[in-house]
């Protein structure tokens, strides 16, 4: 009966994420919200409309971070994304998988680390268990695959992605604080 009640509560609360907060056009207020369900985020830290968010109160979410329109926010295995990270449109972090071992495809959850700086363009998908180390760039449409370790300050791109160079950039970027109140 216990396992039940959980299971309707987190349904309910992914319909009130989803469905509801995901379509407040003031992002102030979506984060008041996201938090009410357990979220850590940031200071100056937002989350645009129509994110879709699982298992919120497994998510921390550092300072002057940006998580653009349509992404997907798996929290079932644990998801950690640093200050300053950049998250373009329709981009993807997923912790949970299947075992393609198992008859039954038994499912399970590694969770995802996003360090501060980094930046994932649009359509990047990161997969369970990835490391994403300070300052690395995923290009658009990317896929880092599973257990995979990006290095700091490098560039990765392909399918799966590949570290292609390292990055030239400041070593600790001050982003402008965005006053936008809409989106």
């Amino acid at each position: 009966m216990k396992r039940h009640l959980k299971a309707i509560l987190a349904g309910g609360l992914y319909i009130f994420c989803n469905y509801i907060i995901a379509y407040i056009p003031c992002w102030t207020v979506r984060k008041l919200l996201y938090r009410m369900c357990g979220m850590k985020i940031g200071k100056h830290s937002r989350i645009m409309m129509r994110t879709v968010v699982t298992i919120p109160w497994r998510i921390v979410i550092g300072d002057n971070t940006t998580i653009n329109e349509y992404c997907y926010l798996d929290g079932r295995g644990k998801l950690k994304i640093g200050n300053n990270v950049n998250i373009a449109l329709y981009s993807m972090l997923i912790t949970g998988t299947h075992d393609y071992k198992s008859a039954a495809f038994d499912f399970y959850t590694e969770p995802i680390t996003v360090e501060s700086g980094a930046w994932l363009a649009a359509r990047t998908t990161v997969l369970n268990g990835a490391y994403l180390k300070k300052s690395c760039i995923v290009s658009a449409g990317s896929v880092v695959t599973p257990r995979t370790v990006c290095e700091e300050n490098t560039i990765y791109c392909g399918v799966p992605a590949v570290k292609v160079r390292e990055r030239e950039a400041d070593a600790d970027p001050k982003p402008d604080i965005w006053t936008v109140y809409f989106r």
